[in-house]
């Protein structure tokens, strides 16, 4: 090391000074086929829940998020306003998947059809509700700090949250929505065939 840092002159001809290192962590569990023929690649497991309060006009069909709870357990929290911002990061883009966000194309040509943000939506700060994050906290015993993963606790869960609210809010119609995103357009057209089928005014919840 002293001859690459000070004296690299003698090292051999066509060599460069510098050095390298390079190692591969293997968890517990990870390096040898458990009984059911699986590969655990990860020590631990994280847990999350969403609970998302949905309310919707009947006439505009919009979807109108007026709670957002999430709680997770990614045991040991090392760096709080990492987790916290990468929550709050996934579930914005849960809520942009779930409602806003679609790739549409001409049906002729192939060509993309939301080139622009004009045309693509995402979530802004309007969209995305204050969330309540609930931490609880199970160190796990087979990492170094008892942490867990905690990147997709956020993002995972969101957009089923948010669906099942959509449908649970439609459900006095009798309709279902399976689609994303759950825009308005699509909506509206389920409650016009619902009020046309059975003449329906049942307030949405």
């Amino acid at each position: 090391m002293g001859i690459a840092h000070r004296e690299f002159f003698r090292m051999p001809p066509d060599s460069e000074p510098g050095l390298a290192a390079s190692a591969i962590y293997q968890v517990p569990n990870g390096g040898q086929l458990p009984k059911d023929g699986r590969v655990q690649m990860y020590p631990c497991h994280s847990c999350e829940f969403h609970l998302v309060l949905v309310a919707m006009d009947r006439v505009l069909c919009r979807p109108d998020i007026r709670a957002y709870i999430v709680g997770h357990d990614c045991g040991q929290v090392i760096s709080p306003d990492v987790v916290r911002g990468m929550t709050l990061g996934g579930i914005a883009h849960g809520i942009g998947a779930a409602l806003l966000e679609e790739f549409a194309y001409d049906p002729a040509t192939g060509q993309p059809i939301a080139v622009t943000f004009m045309d693509y939506l995402l979530p802004s700060a309007h969209e995305v509700p204050e969330v309540t994050i609930v931490h609880q906290t199970t160190p796990s015993p087979l990492t170094v700090f008892g942490q867990k993963g905690s990147g997709e606790s956020g993002y995972l869960g969101s957009p089923a949250a948010i669906a099942s609210a959509v449908n649970d809010a439609l459900r006095p119609l009798g309709v279902r929505i399976d689609r994303l995103p759950m825009n308005p357009d699509r909506i509206s057209d389920l409650v016009a065939d619902a009020d046309a089928r059975h003449d329906n005014k049942t307030e949405l919840a």
